[in-house]
Formats: C-alpha cells, sequence, structure tokens
C-alpha cells in the first residue's frame, strides 16, 4: 500500500531506543506513525558466542553450513509487492567478520513509480529461540549509527521521506524494524516487519532463500506497461522473472 499522511502514534517501550523515539517524534512534529520496537526480543535472551556449547552447530563461523561469509539470500518472486502490483525484492548479502547488507528495491516512489529503496547494515550475532529447535535468531547491530539505514530521498514521496527521516534518527536502535530467524537446515532466512513504516508493505513473515548472485531476479513489465500506478498509466503487469 501507498504511503499516507500518518497520525501521531508512537509507540516505544523503556531504554535507550524509547528515548530515541521520543526524540525523533519531537523533530518531526509528532506527526508521524512509527513503531519501532524496544530493546532485544523477548526470545532473544542469550547471544551466542564462540564458547558456547549450546549452539547447536551454529559456531564456529567457517565450518558452519548456515550464514556463510558471501551467501546470497533473495526472496521469492512476488512474495512482497507494491501498489503497482510489482514484486519488491529484498536481498540480504553476508560478508567476513559477521557483516551483513539487507536492501530493498522497487518500492513505491513518487509520481506513481516504483524506484524506492531502503537499506540496512552492520554486523550480526546469532541468539537462541526457546521452543524452536533449528531456529535462531539474527541479532542486528551496527557501530556506524548513521550508515545502519540508508535510503533515496529524491524518490519518495513526502510521507514516505517524512517516516523513514523519523527511523534514522534512531541510529544503530532501527536495526529492531526488522526481525530475523535462520533456519539451520535449509539456510532460509525468515524476516517479519516490526516498524509500521515496513509493515505497509511488508505484512508477513517472508523466507529469504538462498541464491547465486547472477540467479537474483528482478521484474519485468508486461510490453507496453509504464510501471506507474493506476491513475498514471494503465494497471501494470509484472512479466516473466529476469537476472538482476
Amino acid at each position: 500500500a501507498a504511503f499516507r499522511t500518518p497520525v501521531a502514534i508512537v509507540e516505544a517501550a523503556t531504554g535507550p531506543l524509547a528515548a530515541a523515539a521520543a526524540e525523533a517524534a519531537a523533530t518531526c512534529g509528532s506527526v508521524l506513525s512509527v513503531v519501532l520496537p524496544l530493546a532485544k526480543p523477548a526470545v532473544a535472551d542469550h547471544e551466542l558466542t564462540e564458547d558456547d556449547d549450546r549452539a547447536s552447530g551454529a559456531w564456529p563461523h567457517k565450518t558452519r553450513n548456515f550464514l556463510r561469509a558471501g551467501a546470497v539470500y533473495q526472496n521469492p518472486y512476488m512474495s512482497l509487492w507494491n501498489d503497482n502490483h510489482l514484486p519488491i525484492s529484498s536481498v540480504l548479502r553476508l560478508f567476513e567478520e559477521e557483516k551483513f547488507r539487507l536492501e530493498i528495491k522497487h518500492l513505491d516512489s513518487k509520481g506513481g513509480g516504483s524506484e524506492g529503496w531502503i537499506a540496512f547494515e552492520g554486523s550480526y550475532g546469532l541468539a537462541l529461540v526457546p521452543d524452536k529447535p533449528g531456529r535462531l535468531i539474527i541479532v542486528l547491530k551496527s557501530d556506524n549509527p548513521a550508515g545502519a539505514f540508508t535510503y533515496d530521498e529524491h524518490v519518495f514521496s513526502r510521507a514516505a521521506n517524512f517516516a523513514f527521516s523519523c527511523m534514522k534518527r534512531l541510529g544503530s536502535a532501527c536495526l529492531g524494524a526488522f526481525h530475523l530467524e535462520v533456519d539451520i537446515e535449509s539456510d532460509i532466512v525468515f524476516v517479519e516487519a516490526r516498524a509500521a513504516p515496513l509493515r505497509i508493505f511488508w505484512q508477513t513473515c517472508v523466507g529469504l532463500e538462498p541464491t547465486a548472485e547472477e540467479e537474483l531476479w528482478k521484474p519485468v513489465l508486461a510490453e507496453g506497461n509504464t510501471g506507474l500506478a493506476p491513475g498514471h498509466a494503465s494497471k501494470p503487469v509484472a512479466g516473466a522473472l529476469a537476472v538482476a
């Protein structure tokens, strides 16, 4: 769904993130709907370390069969879509030293387009999930608050820019906007949006599947379609998959 003029709702709990959310709301004029999770998830009570013998094979990094450096993950085609009925692409890339980048493309943009993108990056750790054998929480972190969340303000609508600017003011805390878990057998990363601006287009838990860089898909419009939303052109229809 498209970004709409939001109302004054800031849901925050205790701790540093609550204070940051309040400051962001004050700075943005308190007219934005921002829901950002606070502190750590209730299930992430124990982050794994190299000495943790409860990791069920999760450590060390070089010997585990999931979340390997160099791995690339993408959501299935049309598992997420925008107001133009075009698929949204979410790509997670992992690097050495437990670094990551999660990039989401083809979001609704101004003028009825699909040029919007946002990205999260930093490092990650792993935490146990109670009562879920074979699952681990991916705990996102960042030592560079200014670079934890980026987006292209030139392509988004005014309302979307407003929402994302307030998210960015939260610094590293904005990495809590998503909840990620990995299945250690299939190496599928399950992602759920926890922040209201993201739940507009990410409404369910979506699995990012391991793939190869050269096999990443991108949307292709049917012949004669401009990719603009209704009112700007005929209703778009996504064509065949194409390698990005």
